[in-house]
């Protein structure tokens, strides 16, 4: 993060402190980050709108030299023809064309009075997708996007750093993944931002799980995120994390399609812990496309069992004690059989994953409020 502050400079309907002669109506946003720049994010995008309209949308390059922005730096925001009235002023952090991380704010503007806020793009906010309305604060997660009505929320169940997948908020992993066919390596992050409501995505079902409460799971690489809702059933040190409903979304955070797992598509079991167990689960599936209301519907069976991590060639040696479990999802409908191998860590969580033939997952660094973490 650059120590040096620079100025934005906005001219219009919302302009920079300054253009004006009259004493000025405003805002002045402080904008910082603990963010590497630029190797996880080299651009901000900066949306102002009011009363529904956006007013403002523009973009600049993050670094140092000509025409680069380095931050922290003051957005000064002047009404020109408002007088009054609240302004919505959202800042993504990009990577790329890949929005990385966002933050929202609303202020009511002062007739004749300049306000001052700060807004800081979080790196335990990076990957998070927040609902209609929220925003993703450091430390809280999604929280109300008016910081003057604060809600954060229900922080779930006690954190268990005995468990092999640590389902606490705020954890954030990062991994490098590969992909096999071309060995090209990109960054994937996954955060634990909420424990929330499984919320209707507005195609008129929900598959019994609208008041259903889960721990919310950002994963954000090239080309898009994901929101997943995971539950946790069973005794501490031998329960089990299931995957209830999944969200897909573009680049720009765009949803894509939705799916329902009923009762839910297994994640991690605890209980089976020995080399050469197998146990099987099924469950069903709906995925609804963007704008559609009818969705595709399979019916799923993943044989599962413990695999012998030393005879895992891509696991870091430092994982060598890691509980490996394999997947094979018996598609029924489709015929199709994918195998995936996930490797755990008590207190850390996923440490590996590879499904061969496609990609692998290597944990980089881990941050776990309360367990842990690893850079």
């Amino acid at each position: 993060m650059a120590a040096s502050r620079s100025l934005l400079k906005l001219c219009g309907l919302l302009a920079f402190i300054g253009c004006g002669e009259r004493q000025p109506t405003g805002i002045v946003v402080s904008i910082s980050t603990d963010i590497q720049v630029p190797s996880e994010i080299d651009g901000l995008r900066i949306l102002v709108r009011s009363h529904g309209r956006l007013m403002h949308d523009r973009s600049h390059m993050l670094g140092i030299g000509e025409g680069k922005v380095s931050l922290p730096a003051s957005l000064g925001l002047v009404a020109n023809e408002l007088t009054s009235g609240e302004v919505r002023i959202e800042v993504q952090g990009l990577f790329g064309p890949q929005i990385m991380v966002a933050r929202s704010l609303r202020e009511a503007l002062v007739a004749e009075q300049v306000q001052r806020v700060d807004l800081q793009l979080g790196s335990d906010c990076l990957g998070v997708y927040c609902s209609e309305g929220k925003t993703c604060e450091p430390a809280r997660g999604c929280v109300a996007v008016d910081r003057r009505l604060p809600n954060p929320g229900d922080s779930g169940p006690p954190c268990d750093c005995n468990s092999y997948f640590p389902l606490c908020r705020g954890g954030l992993w990062t991994y490098r993944q590969r992909d096999l066919s071309t060995n090209i390596p990109i960054k994937k992050v996954v955060a634990i931002q909420e424990y929330a409501v499984m919320t209707d995505a507005g195609h008129g079902h929900d598959h019994g799980k609208q008041d259903k409460k889960g721990f919310v799971q950002f994963r954000l690489r090239e080309g898009g995120l994901s929101r997943r809702w995971l539950s946790s059933s069973g005794p501490a040190g031998a329960g089990r994390i299931s995957y209830e409903k999944d969200e897909h979304f573009t680049a720009d955070w765009r949803r894509t399609s939705t799916s329902y797992f009923v009762p839910q598509r297994a994640r991690l079991d605890e209980a089976h812990t020995a080399v050469g167990d197998l146990w099987t689960v099924e469950y069903d599936e709906f995925v609804y496309r963007d704008g559609e209301s009818k969705p595709a519907t399979w019916k799923r069976t993943d044989e599962w069992s413990v695999v012998d991590a030393a005879e895992l060639r891509g696991l870091p040696k430092q994982w060598s004690h890691a509980l490996c479990q394999r997947r094979l999802g018996l598609e029924t409908e489709e015929g199709a059989v994918v195998e995936q191998i996930y490797c755990f860590v008590r207190g850390i969580g996923k440490v590996y994953e590879y499904a061969p033939g496609d990609d692998e997952d290597v944990l980089t660094s881990y941050r776990i409020p309360g367990c842990g973490d690893a850079q």
